[in-house]
């Protein structure tokens, strides 16, 4: 897991933006055919992108394009078989966010 050692704001961000993606065994282990998938959504438009802690600001879209983050959630679903595609944003055709992104979960 990738934090900052000298920010505990952003470590608490972090872990707590990534348990939210983080579905439980129950809902994963209702998938039992191989292939068959999951689609996270998470929505960073103007009113949900920011997440703030103790009066600083966080932004959802920098956490999921960042390396470790998609790293440390490929792990979490790694243990139970499934192949992570993702965090992918959606754009436009003018290539413009949508203020969405989604995690597909393939179950091997």
């Amino acid at each position: 897991m990738w934090l900052h050692f000298l920010d505990n704001n952003f470590n608490n961000v972090y872990n707590n933006f990534l348990s939210e993606l983080q579905l439980d065994n129950k809902k994963l282990g209702s998938l039992s055919n191989k292939n068959q998938t999951i689609k996270i959504i998470i929505k960073t438009d103007e009113k949900n992108n920011i997440i703030t802690n103790e009066g600083k600001k966080y932004y959802k879209d920098k956490f999921l394009s960042n390396i470790n983050f998609r790293n440390d959630i490929n792990k979490y679903y790694k243990k139970y078989n499934f192949v992570v595609k993702g965090p992918v944003e959606i754009i436009d055709n003018y290539n413009n966010s949508m203020g969405i992104w989604y995690i597909e979960l393939i179950k091997e």
